[in-house]
């Protein structure tokens, strides 16, 4: 066969969706700004999954709502801007055990890939330890695209606890996971991906860190990633990310998870 034909049969390479993401950080500047920076909480009302937003965001965080405006139009849901007169408990607090199905949903699933620790449960606080590591998520998302070409690979189903919080998607999760360089610290990265799951973590000594995305994406197309079930299981942080082009400035919506091991 010759080298053209050869190249004619040849199969195109699909890219892991965290090679997207990371393309999409790689047009911003990754500063925290703290000014783009929102707690949202998630709930129904008149069957529709919505945003409750702090108090008067068109004043004091503009782009953060316009961005929020686009996301929420693409995918049906709802934004109350103003939840000063509303009552809304975290989640967390609803629970006689004090523990999330997010939460538990991760356990269970660092214990079904073989994480260990002699007693694994979430931190309380939900903070990284005062002697923790502490890695950006935007450098975990390239680490985690370096993990994907390099680490070991597993395929898992998902545990009941995570096919409720999926909405009952039961397709099986690939992770990856390797030691990898950090700056001057190594340390094991873990990538979790399936249609409605997608995490991305790393152990920092006796804790694991596990950041779970639930959507963004570029100004211009921000897109929910996660099911409905597990927007209200989140108590998520959004932050926004500039560019160069205001078009493409960087939403990331996520959930933190800081877990003792």
């Amino acid at each position: 066969m010759s080298a053209v034909a050869k190249k004619k049969t040849k199969t195109a390479e699909i890219k892991p969706w965290i090679n997207t993401l990371a393309y999409w950080f790689s047009a911003t500047d990754r500063q925290l700004d703290l000014g783009l920076r929102t707690t949202l909480h998630c709930a129904v009302t008149g069957d529709k999954p919505a945003f409750f937003l702090p108090p008067d965001m068109a004043n004091n965080q503009p782009d953060n709502l316009s961005y929020l405006h686009r996301l929420a139009a693409g995918h049906n849901c709802r934004l109350i801007e103003d939840r000063r007169s509303i009552d809304i408990k975290p989640l967390i607090e609803q629970r006689s055990d004090g523990v999330s199905p997010m939460m538990q949903a991760t356990i269970q699933l660092l214990q079904q890939t073989g994480m260990k620790g002699r007693n694994i449960k979430p931190a309380f606080p939900n903070r990284l330890n005062d002697n923790g590591i502490h890695v950006p998520l935007p450098e975990l998302i390239d680490l985690a695209v370096r993990v994907v070409e390099d680490g070991k690979r597993v395929v898992v189903l998902p545990n009941p606890t995570l096919v409720e919080l999926l909405g009952g998607d039961t397709h099986p999760i690939i992770g990856y996971a390797a030691n990898i360089h950090a700056g001057d610290d190594r340390v094991t990265v873990a990538y979790f991906d399936s249609p409605k799951y997608r995490a991305v973590g790393y152990r920092s000594g006796n804790q694991y860190v596990n950041h779970v995305l639930l959507g963004g994406g570029p100004a211009h197309k921000p897109e929910v990633w996660a099911a409905e079930q597990t927007l209200l299981e989140s108590n998520a942080r959004f932050q926004l990310y500039r560019s160069q082009k205001r078009s493409f400035d960087m939403g990331l919506l996520s959930v933190a998870q800081f877990i003792n091991l």
